[in-house]
């Protein structure tokens, strides 16, 4: 599993590394990373859904991340609509409503450029 570096205030980057399709972007405090392993769940879990058919990355790891149940909780992944992507409903598991949020839009994707993402 690939380390993270750092890359700025509070930001991490998850290099791609093996089947990873997208490198990952990791969110955290000084405090929080010291608490983070590098060999941790939520981490392998990031790098298993940057191996997703469809994966428009970077996939995101928020502060509040912890392993869940597929993706982690506090994870962010975002999959095309077309083509290869995958809709997962239940990424980060079902309990206590750690669920997904679906955003649907009419807009093409040709609209929606990297730059206008960011």
């Amino acid at each position: 599993m690939p380390q993270l570096l750092a890359k700025g205030l509070n930001r991490y980057l998850l290099p791609r590394e093996g089947d990873m399709k997208t490198e990952g972007l990791v969110f955290l405090s000084n405090k929080l990373r010291a608490a983070v392993a590098d060999d941790a769940a939520e981490l392998q879990q990031l790098c298993d859904a940057a191996t997703l058919p469809g994966v428009y990355g970077p996939v995101i790891g928020l502060p509040d991340m912890h392993a869940g149940f597929g993706l982690p909780i506090g994870g962010v992944l975002a999959c095309l609509a077309k083509g290869e992507g995958v809709v997962s409903a239940g990424a980060v598991g079902m309990d206590i409503n750690c669920g997904v949020r679906l955003l649907a839009t009419r807009l093409p994707a040709e609209l929606l450029d990297k730059p206008l993402l960011r």
